[in-house]
């Protein structure tokens, strides 16, 4: 949990970098970028207070087992059930993607639509309330397993492709 809460601190300079970016292309309002930024910011939240809760969970080890289950749970729910701040990160990203009509966009299209796409894969979680068993439950192949993979494939996708735009000169830069 202690590598969990130190990699969640990095998602806040993922998102400030993802918001510089953003800033490069002509026409996007403010708003979009203020937003991608404030959403990545509450899903720092969700990499960080579950770590927290997890290491609370595992301190006491001798406590009723019906505590540390409580906590357990909660700590797994924290960590896979909100998945709002990053489906309005990853849409104000796509949006400031879709924006971009300069001739040689900052970003390709389709981070634009994966930006869409993975989010919606972690909608499942929603029910995770209803059910302790099966591939709605914490630990389940559509709330847990698909969702991780698809944010580890999307957190590539992003890290490569904001490297890229990192490394491309600023427009005023190649008259």
């Amino acid at each position: 949990m202690i590598l969990m809460l130190i990699s969640g601190s990095f998602y806040a300079a993922f998102t400030a970098v993802s918001s510089a970016q953003l800033r490069r292309i002509p026409g996007v309002h403010s708003t979009v970028i203020y937003t991608q930024l404030v959403a990545g910011a509450f899903g720092c939240l969700t990499f960080l207070v579950p770590a927290m809760l997890f290491e609370v969970t595992a301190f006491r080890p001798d406590r009723p087992i019906e505590i540390t289950h409580a906590l357990n749970d909660l700590s797994w729910i924290l960590l896979v059930m909100p998945w709002p701040p990053f489906m309005i990160q990853n849409f104000a990203f796509a949006f400031a993607v879709f924006s971009d009509k300069q001739k040689s966009p900052l970003f390709p299209r389709w981070l634009g639509y994966l930006n869409i796409w993975a989010p919606i894969t972690f909608t499942p979680a929603v029910l995770l309330p209803f059910f302790k068993t099966g591939p709605f439950a914490w630990s389940g192949l559509l709330v847990i397993w698909i969702p991780a993979g698809i944010f580890i494939v999307w957190f590539a996708a992003m890290c490569w492709q904001l490297l890229k735009a990192i490394d491309r000169p600023e427009a005023n830069d190649l008259a």
